[in-house]
């Protein structure tokens, strides 16, 4: 295999579509998500670098930075979630603690077309980060059965 370069900064966390076909890799320097085409898999070549959608710390929180964590693909492949988290040592940016569902196009890009789910010191203490995401397949409805005749 060949290595190649990231556009983003510091990738951590790595998945690939159950198809083979792309590979995203979690960014935690730059808050963003690359995307590579595995179609030649000993050459990949990256298609993306795509940046999530904050939340940002605000004017003057310069000790805080929200940073990509883990990764996973939904069993369909037609979504991506991502943890992020304040990386402050100080947590002065508690809304940093949040997760982005990505939609997957057919070409393997990304767009993030939904809200962002964000955790409030509520939810996620002060002295805490958001720590692993899994992904698990709908549970469907079971049907009713009619009763059939006994002959």
């Amino acid at each position: 295999m060949t290595s190649v370069a990231d556009q983003g900064a510091a990738p951590c966390w790595v998945t690939v579509s159950a198809d083979g076909k792309y590979l995203y890799a979690s960014n935690t320097g730059t808050d963003s998500i690359g995307v590579f085409s595995l179609a030649d898999p000993l050459h990949p070549v990256q298609i993306q670098e795509f940046k999530l959608a904050g939340p940002y710390a605000p004017p003057g929180v310069t000790s805080s930075q929200t940073a990509s964590f883990e990764i996973a693909l939904d069993p369909t492949g037609r979504s991506l979630y991502v943890d992020t988290q304040d990386t402050a040592a100080t947590r002065d940016f508690q809304l940093g603690n949040a997760v982005h569902a990505l939609t997957v196009g057919a070409d393997g890009t990304l767009s993030e077309t939904n809200s962002v789910t964000t955790f409030s010191p509520s939810d996620v203490p002060a002295d805490a980060r958001l720590q692993g995401v899994a992904v698990v397949a709908g549970v469907q409805k079971p049907t009713r059965m009619s009763k059939g005749s006994a002959g």
